[in-house]
C-alpha cells in the first residue's frame, strides 16, 4: 500500500490506530470494523477514502488461517503440523484456540534461525480435557512456530489464526 493515497497518509494513519487498539473481546469482524470507522473519522476534513482503498485495507486485516486440526491423534512431544506456521504480517498476533481429549501441557515451539525454544502457554498448567482454550502469540518476521502436546490425546479442534493489526 503506497503511503499516500486518497490525499491521506495511511501508514501513518494505521501506525496511529494500531496503537490506540487493544484486543479486546478477540471478535476479529467487530475489531476490522472499528478500525474502518476510526479510520473515516480521522480523514481529513472534507476528505474521502475510496471504496477500492477501504477494501485494501480490510483485507489487510482479514483474519489468516494459518492451521487447523479436527478431531484428530497428537502424539506426545512431537509437532502437531508437518511445517511450521509462519506470519504474513510482522509483528502480527496468532490466536491458538484448542480442545483436547485429555489433560496435558500445550506448547509453543518457536524458532527463529537454527535455534527452538519451547514456551508453556497457560502458565505451564495442564489444560483440561475437552475444555476449549484461547492462546494469543506474538510472532514476528524470521519467526516460525509449531505446537506440541505434552501427551498423547485427540485434538477435537484447534486452530492458528494470525490476527492482523493486532498485537496483544
Amino acid at each position: 500500500m503506497s503511503e499516500y493515497r486518497d490525499g491521506v497518509n495511511w501508514a501513518k494513519l494505521v501506525e496511529k490506530i494500531r496503537k490506540e487498539l487493544t484486543s479486546g473481546d478477540g471478535n476479529v469482524a467487530e475489531l476490522t470494523n472499528s478500525i474502518l470507522k476510526a479510520i473515516r473519522d480521522r480523514l481529513p476534513s472534507g476528505g474521502s477514502a475510496s471504496e477500492a482503498t477501504l477494501s485494501a485495507l480490510k483485507d489487510k486485516l482479514t483474519p489468516i488461517l494459518k492451521g487447523s486440526v479436527f478431531n484428530t491423534s497428537v502424539s506426545a512431544n512431537t509437532n502437531i503440523f508437518t511445517t511450521d506456521l509462519t506470519p504474513t504480517n510482522s509483528p502480527t498476533t496468532f490466536r491458538i484456540y484448542c480442545c483436547f481429549n485429555a489433560s496435558g501441557v500445550l506448547s509453543v515451539k518457536r524458532t527463529s534461525g537454527a535455534t527452538t525454544v519451547a514456551e508453556q502457554l497457560n502458565g505451564g498448567a495442564a489444560l483440561n480435557a475437552n475444555a476449549a482454550y484461547m492462546f494469543d502469540i506474538l510472532v514476528e518476521s524470521g519467526e516460525s512456530i509449531n505446537l506440541q502436546y505434552s501427551v498423547a490425546a485427540t485434538a477435537l479442534c484447534l486452530k492458528v489464526v494470525e490476527v492482523p493489526g493486532v498485537v496483544s
